[in-house]
């Protein structure tokens, strides 16, 4: 009795370390396969875009990105984007997943369409564009060009079938090995379930949306720029815009951000776009008091004293009190307008 009790015990060892064995070098081999058929592979896909319908004309920005979602990197990528021939590109903006990815723009001599360079799109790498539009309609379209060195991007589509890869290949196979330890480790799934979900009931509790987190974004960007911090209230608030582009108040953050630059040109395309989407007092309010503060860091005493006495209008406590702390607007100090802003009674 205490024989067989034995040779039971050994039979099971065997098994065990057969079955662990084998796991072990299919998992080696599958990755081997693998990481040896490494390629890169070029996607691009569209975003929702937003329209801004004036008197005059009809403004609107189209988004989209390019990644690299393959496992090498893609060499010489070029990717070219067209618009109707109705759209004139206004300004065009670029956001990289990587501060170190180096792009240049291909000249094309063309109203509706650009071309951009990069030496090198590493995996998991993308570029985000935001074209500011003139004449766009809702039914305008983007025809995007995407190549590398020997390979030609597609679009994403997130309805579409995907075919089979190597890595889904690894992944059924370790899934259909791992049901067999499921056996031998349930105390262990057990675990790691609730763990799991421990963890993404703590993340819910801390998800924001994300308009409250373009919001707070447009925050620490005002901040940084009232500290002096220019590039990085910059590169704040174009972020902010990526993520909320209707919000008023961050194109004319941007505006003023901009004007220190004395970037003045691409402040006042921002200002003429702020305009465009004010919705009440409170964006007015913003509006008209980095108006004044554009002009005034501009030299344009006249328009910067008409904005600041509009923005007075809205909220005269809350003007008054910051107009007469701002440095931005010691040029007009002296003005009889500037002085006529008396202290709400």
């Amino acid at each position: 009795m205490s024989e067989k009790k034995k040779n039971d015990i050994n039979w099971k060892q065997i098994v065990y370390t057969a079955i662990i064995t084998s796991v072990f070098s299919l998992m080696v081999g599958l990755g081997i396969f693998y990481f040896t058929r490494e390629s890169p592979e070029l996607v691009f896909e569209e975003y929702p875009s937003a329209n801004f319908t004036g008197n005059n004309t009809t403004l609107g920005i189209i988004n989209c990105r390019i990644s690299n979602t393959g496992s090498k990197e893609a060499k010489e990528v070029i990717c070219k984007f067209s618009l109707d021939s109705s759209l004139i590109i206004k300004d065009v903006k670029l956001s990289v997943s990587n501060d170190l990815l180096k792009y240049e723009e291909i000249n094309t001599n063309c109203k509706n369409s650009k071309q951009y360079k990069f030496q090198l799109l590493n995996p998991k790498e993308n570029c985000s564009f935001s074209f500011l539009v003139d004449n766009y309609k809702s039914d305008s379209k983007i025809k995007i060009s995407l190549r590398g060195d020997g390979i030609n991007g597609k679009r994403l589509d997130p309805t579409e079938d995907k075919e089979l890869t190597i890595g889904d290949i690894i992944i059924i196979a370790l899934i259909a090995l791992l049901i067999i330890f499921l056996i031998l480790v349930v105390f262990g799934v057990k675990y790691a379930i609730k763990k799991q979900k421990r963890l993404m009931n703590k993340l819910d509790e801390h998800t924001d949306s994300e308009r409250q987190k373009a919001h707070d974004s447009i925050n620490v960007g005002v901040g940084y720029c009232d500290m002096g911090l220019i590039d990085e209230s910059i590169a704040i608030l174009k972020k902010a815009i990526y993520q909320t582009p209707e919000e008023s108040s961050g194109h004319s953050n941007l505006a003023r951000a901009l004007a220190y630059k004395k970037d003045f040109k691409k402040a006042i395309i921002e200002i003429s776009i702020a305009e465009k989407l004010l919705k009440d007092d409170m964006d007015r309010l913003v509006f008209y008091y980095t108006n004044a503060q554009v002009y005034a860091l501009q030299g344009d005493k006249v328009k910067s004293l008409e904005n600041l006495k509009k923005a007075y209008d809205i909220d005269p406590s809350r003007v008054y009190e910051k107009c007469q702390l701002d440095d931005d607007f010691d040029s007009i100090k002296n003005e009889q307008s500037f002085k006529e802003l008396k202290a709400p009674e």
